[in-house]
């Protein structure tokens, strides 16, 4: 789970607390092992009592005949509902400004105030025309609080802008004056400027294992992190750490599904527009290819007029000596329109003596390959010059209405 917020201020320090009030774990240890209180078997009853709510972590461990207690809780040493997991190291710099600042209030309220919000945080540090507070994020952390993350713009004289520090804006916010009006008109629990963690900062987190957890732990958290640059382990203390991340994880998944829903209605709407582009770009060549008939009927024209009375040109009369010889060399008999002839006389013989046929070609396999390539060809030219007629008609239909057109026009 990589979406938690950690921050050097809020995470780093509050890791390595003292774990309970007492003065000796030693003591600790005996309330839990051999506590004097009946001075007989009623003793080991009241160890495995302590025992059990310091395993479970919460409750109330008697150590001695006078009454003396104290309180287990889940971060206690003796606790077993332990673990560590990994969050996502913040990677944002000090440039970038960005400060969270925790409301007492829901996601809800505070997206439906967000502007308010701005506004009123806008007043508190000054209301300085050069000064432009901004909101990047809204995020849910529980059902009554909500971080909002902020940077605050600062105009020049000149016109240029530029973001002011967060560590700079933190400072400002959490003075005793700008803190308690932010308490009481925003209800602002608290503030962190979101910055990277330096190096010497967790070089103190890793070194020393946190409140409660096993150092042999810590050290094979460490050692399994699947990313040291980009994740950092932290301590999963009691069943209301594993629930918050579980609800943190759920918040994030909807978010992503949110995303990728988006991205498909998106896409949805670029499929649409590409099909427009598409139909719009068929039509746009037919208006083309009519346009470019027409041009080719008016240089005709004008060629015509122009050429009038005037014999044929060199590569005019050489052209027509080698349209005639393509016609004659598809007419010769020995050529393409002889050997069709002869093939289909072959398919007409093998319809009406299908026995004799086949025997035939079983004794000249050779031939009969030999006419099946030849058929596959002549079929491939057959089926190209199809699809250059059915083009060739298509372009005279839009030359015959664009004569009609102009007949009419001319009409008129």
């Amino acid at each position: 789970l990589s979406f938690l917020s950690l921050t050097p201020s809020l995470s780093l320090s509050s890791s390595h607390s003292s774990l309970t009030d007492l003065n000796s774990l030693a003591t600790a240890a005996q309330a839990l092992s051999l506590p004097i209180i009946c001075g007989d078997e009623r003793d080991m009853l009241y160890a495995k009592f302590n025992q059990l709510q310091a395993y479970w972590g919460h409750g109330t461990v008697i150590l001695n005949q006078s009454g003396n207690t104290f309180t287990v809780t889940p971060e206690s040493p003796f606790s077993r509902f332990k673990s560590v997991g990994y969050c996502r190291l913040p990677q944002t710099k000090n440039e970038d400004g960005l400060v969270g600042i925790f409301v007492g209030k829901s996601q809800e309220d505070v997206t439906k105030n967000q502007t308010q919000l701005v506004a009123a945080l806008h007043s508190i540090l000054g209301g300085k025309q050069e000064h432009v507070v901004c909101c990047d994020s809204v995020k849910s952390i529980d059902t009554n609080t909500t971080e909002v993350v902020v940077y605050v713009l600062q105009r020049s004289p000149t016109g240029a802008t530029q973001r002011i520090p967060a560590t700079d804006l933190a400072s400002v916010l959490t003075s005793p004056s700008i803190a308690n009006q932010l308490k009481s008109q925003m209800m602002v629990t608290n503030v962190i400027s979101k910055v990277a963690f330096t190096s010497s900062q967790l070089s103190l987190y890793l070194d020393k294992p946190p409140v409660g957890i096993s150092p042999v732990l810590w050290e094979q958290a460490k050692q399994e992190n699947p990313d040291a640059t980009k994740m950092i382990p932290v301590p999963l203390v009691g069943f209301k750490s594993i629930s918050e991340r579980l609800r943190l994880q759920k918040e994030q998944s909807e978010a992503h599904t949110a995303r990728v829903e988006l991205i498909g209605k998106e896409v949805e709407e670029i499929r649409a527009v590409q099909a427009n582009t598409l139909s719009r770009l068929q039509q746009l060549k037919r208006k083309h290819a009519e346009l470019t008939h027409r041009v080719l009927q008016v240089m005709v024209d004008v060629e015509v007029q122009r050429k009038t009375g005037f014999s044929l040109q060199p590569e005019e009369e050489h052209l027509r000596v080698q349209l005639e010889g393509i016609q004659q060399e598809l007419h010769a008999p020995n050529q393409f329109k002889g050997r069709l002839s002869e093939m289909l006389s072959l398919i007409r013989m093998q319809s009406t003596n299908e026995t004799g046929f086949t025997n035939a070609s079983s004794v000249e396999s050779g031939v009969l390959n030999g006419v099946h390539a030849h058929l596959t060809r002549q079929q491939d030219g057959i089926s190209h010059l199809l699809n250059i007629i059915r083009d060739d008609l298509e372009y005279l239909s839009i030359i015959k209405q664009g004569l009609t057109d102009k007949h009419s026009t001319v009409v008129v």
